[in-house]
């Protein structure tokens, strides 16, 4: 041990030799002294290693372990995260983009956004297939009448032989 760590080892009342390394304002462990105040590896006592969740660092706070996000990154609970790109929280903590069916939310610039599954199309802010949806007949927002379904994109009162009406739409049965 050396001044520059903070201790020093007193000789043994015994022998001579020297004994238990002496820490100045800390504590001994693993053969150095350590502050257990701020010392991520040994925070609060000895045997305590502070862990950190990944895009963060593990740090110790008055003998706590604790964590600091990465530069970008924000902490929402125990995890370090992109406010600007995640859809479980955009723009801020548990921000959940509403995902629609037939396709995937998105979050950019920490604004809700969406992305449709191929074969269908943004209709404000949802997708439609515009070949049988009845709201979204051949575009978005032709909405077929009331006693007429969607087939290939037209409105068609009743359905193709081979398709049955299902919700104003015609489908399949053997493959819906």
């Amino acid at each position: 041990a050396s001044a520059s760590d903070g201790g020093v080892r007193p000789p043994s009342a015994e022998d001579g030799s020297p004994g238990p390394l002496a820490c100045d304002g800390g504590a001994s462990c693993d053969g150095a002294c350590v502050d257990l105040q701020s010392d991520p590896a040994h925070c609060g006592a000895c045997e305590t290693r502070c862990d950190a969740p990944e895009r963060a660092r593990a740090e110790c706070r008055a003998g706590a372990c604790d964590f600091a996000c990465e530069s970008g990154h924000t902490r929402c609970g125990d995890r370090c995260v992109r406010v600007e790109r995640d859809p479980n929280h955009c723009g801020g903590c548990d921000r959940m983009c509403r995902v629609p069916g037939h396709g995937a939310a998105t979050c950019e610039r920490g604004t809700c956004d969406l992305r449709c599954d191929d074969g269908y199309t943004r209709c404000g802010d949802a997708c439609a297939d515009l070949g049988d949806d009845a709201a979204n007949c051949g575009e978005c927002g032709k909405s077929c009448p009331s006693d007429h379904s969607c087939a290939g994109g037209a409105c068609v009162q009743g359905c193709p032989p081979h398709l049955t009406t299902c919700d104003r739409s015609c489908v399949d049965p053997k493959q819906d």
